[in-house]
């Protein structure tokens, strides 16, 4: 399968995950459904390195691998680290908190059951550095932290853990639901 950027005629990646091997490919973007946004000079990302960006109400990760730019939700799925703190080895992307890995091009989990981390397409104009929002991106990320939050809600109180619990109110709360949302849930 080839991933085309919409916005380059050039294809950005090329994976074939016909033999279900590996994690899922990113989606192929509907050209006029995204907006692009200036980043910053190729010269702002070091080789290997993650840069944190707002965007558009997204936060995201960007990072310089060999010849290329990857952009990706900046908060692991897992538990909400920043993966721009992360490293990049041979095309995975590690989370340092709990070594979750994922597909640095397509934000695909290497993990059974582990979630995806959304990814953006990146476009190189003249030395300069532009991401691609897909309209609704922002819902669609405050929604997977919803779904993110319920999961750590329902696995705090089924071990008990006091820790998650906390965790996952505070996800929770971030994402607008109320007290009362919470505890409908954890019900």
């Amino acid at each position: 399968m080839t991933q085309q950027n919409p916005a380059s005629p050039t294809p950005t990646a090329t994976i074939d995950y016909d033999d279900d091997q590996g994690p899922s490919a990113t989606p192929i973007l509907v050209p006029g459904n995204v907006d692009f946004h200036e980043l910053c000079a190729t010269t702002d990302i070091e080789d290997g390195m993650g840069k944190p960006f707002s965007v558009d109400g997204n936060h995201l990760a960007v990072f310089r691998y060999e010849d290329g730019y990857y952009a990706c939700d900046n908060r692991c799925p897992h538990m909400g680290y920043p993966l721009s703190e992360g490293s990049v080895r041979d095309g995975v992307l590690i989370c340092h908190w709990h070594h979750w890995e994922f597909d640095l091009t397509t934000g695909g989990c290497f993990l059974t059951n582990g979630d995806d981390v959304a990814s953006f397409p990146v476009d190189e104009r003249d030395g300069v550095l532009f991401v691609g929002i897909p309209k609704g991106a922002k819902e669609a990320a405050r929604q997977r932290l919803v779904d993110r939050g319920k999961r750590a809600l329902e696995q705090g109180l089924k071990d008990r853990s006091s820790f998650l619990i906390a965790k996952a109110v505070t996800a929770l709360r971030e994402t607008g639901a109320t007290p009362q949302e919470i505890i409908q849930h954890g019900l």
